[in-house]
């Protein structure tokens, strides 16, 4: 499979769908590897619920280490972002998964 996955910045938006169990499928955006690790599924579940930054990040490179071990998707290529607006358009966050939310244009 060939496909970019369009991860943004919040794992718990973009990369979670990917792997845990509950979101299992054959559409767009899913876990189409059919990838089930209860460990995994749990840290995911377990980061989403918290607000500290530290834990977040502890869980977060804990799942990287067991799907890096797992490996269900050999990652081929990876998508170059590339995002282009004109200088009167401000407020631009394309890493954000809110991209155009806060924008706003000079006069």
């Amino acid at each position: 499979n060939i496909i970019s996955y369009c991860n943004g910045a919040d794992p718990d938006s973009g990369v979670r769908r990917m792997y845990v169990s509950d979101n299992i499928g054959s559409v767009p955006f899913s876990n189409a590897a059919a990838y089930r690790n209860p460990e995994v599924d749990r840290l995911f579940a377990s980061a989403a619920e918290t607000d500290n930054y530290a834990e977040r990040t502890r869980q977060y490179v804990a799942v990287q280490q067991i799907i890096a071990q797992d490996l269900p998707y050999w990652w081929l290529v990876e998508t170059a972002v590339n995002a282009a607006w004109r200088s009167r358009f401000q407020g631009f966050q394309p890493w954000s998964g809110q991209v155009a939310e806060r924008t706003w244009m000079r006069p």
